[in-house]
């Protein structure tokens, strides 16, 4: 029955039961028996207000259930990723402890060669002191023995010359012994407060567990086209021309680009032992043989390049001639290289990041930055470490801190990082091919190029001096120029 009941028009007193479909009018009992006895669709009008209402139940709780579902469906995922990301967390967590470890050692080792060298100093010139005093006395004890002879023979003289020798003896006598220098002389080594309760640091640090809602909690849950957070310019780079790069065998897998000069380009290609030089201003290229197969590639100045070789070796290589000019061993494999205030950084695989000078020696280390690493520099000293296996983009600083650590499940396999004039960061997504655009201080990224802008599987790229774009592409067989345009995003 009807909570509010409604009387019909045509026969007072009677309440509206009925609704005719087909002439669309609300019936009473006597209008349903008399002229629409024939009518077939006709509703009871309590059971279509329940049926209605059952139906927005159902379609409310359906709608309910697939928020709930849409919320919770990508928890799996979410969790498996946490749990990579802890085991991540764990190696960097051992990684800093060895190497603040070795910075301990390393700083203990200074102190202790520091003070044995002060104590050596003071010990030497004591010991120096001391022997001339044990030369001196020998001196004093020869010259007395010779003045007691004298007197034991004065006997021969007259009487004023044995007065004479005597008091020439005596005069000569009487400051032989100096009370200090019968002094004793130790050397007292006292340990310093730090050092005798260093037992007292009852721990090296704190652990904490952080919780944060990821972006997928906070609202609905994103599409693959919305994760991004965009920037206030979205360039916008259109393809102009494949570049014309001859090989002598035709074979290309260009691997890592860099900028000798303007125009002037360094190029490794993993299906040969040469480094390739290609002028795109007089569309000449020359090859330059090392030996074994080149991989990463760093700019020292427009004459000399640093080149990793092979598995283990870091060549310094003179541009116009192709001579090597050092090599060295980092008795580790290598994939990576850079070069950042007049220093070589080389991604070793057990050993992390190693920071040479350019004569090779190692002058320092980032020992928790591991893995299959593409690096580069930027202007401010910092090193930006794109690490294809895990998925992930970070920033460290030289002293091994990390400036930030950033992934996006649209970015598959990242590799070729450059740097453009602002100090934003561009990074390619072999598996994903695509083109990322990262803001200096790692708070913004945003997609900028995919397969819908001739992307296939790129795997390096470069901003050229001019401002235009360079993109190994499709597995580093063609290399691509691309224009830029600013557009703002909306």
């Amino acid at each position: 029955m009807m909570e509010d009941k409604v009387f019909c028009k045509h026969h007072p007193g009677k309440h509206v039961e009925y609704f005719c479909n087909i002439h669309e009018k609300p019936l009473c009992h006597e209008c349903k028996n008399g002229g629409h006895n024939s009518c077939k669709e006709i509703s009871n009008i309590p059971a279509v207000i329940s049926d209605v209402k059952n139906r927005n139940i159902y379609e409310d709780t359906s709608h309910l259930l697939q928020n709930h579902l849409n919320q919770v469906n990508f928890l799996p995922a979410r969790i498996a990723s946490n749990l990579l990301k802890l085991e991540r967390e764990k190696v960097v967590f051992k990684n800093t402890l060895t190497h603040y470890r070795r910075k301990v050692d390393k700083h203990l080792d200074d102190l202790e060669t520091s003070i044995l060298k002060e104590y050596q100093k003071i010990y030497d010139e004591q010991c120096s002191n001391l022997k001339e005093l044990q030369t001196f006395y020998l001196e004093q004890i020869k010259q007395l023995e010779h003045y007691l002879w004298e007197l034991e023979n004065e006997s021969g003289l007259s009487e004023i010359e044995s007065f004479l020798t005597i008091k020439r003896i005596s005069g000569d006598s009487e400051a032989v012994l100096n009370q200090d220098d019968v002094s004793e002389i130790s050397i007292d080594f006292t340990m310093t407060k730090e050092m005798l309760t260093f037992q007292n640091i009852s721990a090296l640090g704190t652990i904490h567990i952080h919780k944060k809602l990821p972006i997928e909690i906070k609202g609905p849950p994103l599409l693959a086209e919305d994760t991004i957070v965009s920037l206030e310019i979205k360039p916008r780079f259109e393809f102009l021309k494949k570049l014309d790069i001859q090989t002598e065998k035709d074979e290309l897998e260009v691997i890592d680009i860099k900028e000798l000069d303007e125009g002037v380009l360094i190029l490794s290609n993993r299906l040969s032992e040469n480094i390739l030089v290609h002028d795109m201003n007089k569309n000449t290229t020359r090859e330059l043989s090392i030996g074994e197969y080149p991989d990463s590639i760093a700019v020292i100045d427009k004459m000399v390049i640093a080149v990793t070789q092979g598995r283990r070796n870091v060549m310094i290589v003179g541009v116009v001639t192709g001579r090597v000019l050092n090599r060295f061993d980092m008795d580790d494999d290598v994939e990576g290289l850079t070069t950042v205030q007049a220093k070589l950084i080389v991604n070793c695989k057990t050993k992390g990041l190693q920071i040479l000078n350019i004569d090779g020696n190692i002058i320092g280390s980032i020992p928790h930055i591991t893995g299959r690493l593409y690096l580069c520099a930027v202007s401010s000293g910092e090193i930006m470490c794109a690490d294809q296996v895990n998925n992930r983009l970070t920033c460290v600083r030289l002293d091994g801190e990390i400036a930030f650590s950033l992934s996006d499940r649209n970015l598959i396999a990242p590799y070729g990082i450059t740097v453009d004039i602002h100090g934003d960061i561009f990074v390619v997504g072999i598996d994903s091919s695509n083109i990322y655009r990262v803001s200096s201080d790692g708070k913004e990224k945003c997609k900028i190029m995919t397969s819908n802008n001739r992307l296939q599987r790129p795997f390096v790229l470069l901003i050229l001096k001019d401002g235009r774009l360079l993109v190994s592409n499709k597995s580093g067989r063609d290399v691509e120029l691309y224009q830029k345009r600013n557009v703002h995003v909306q």
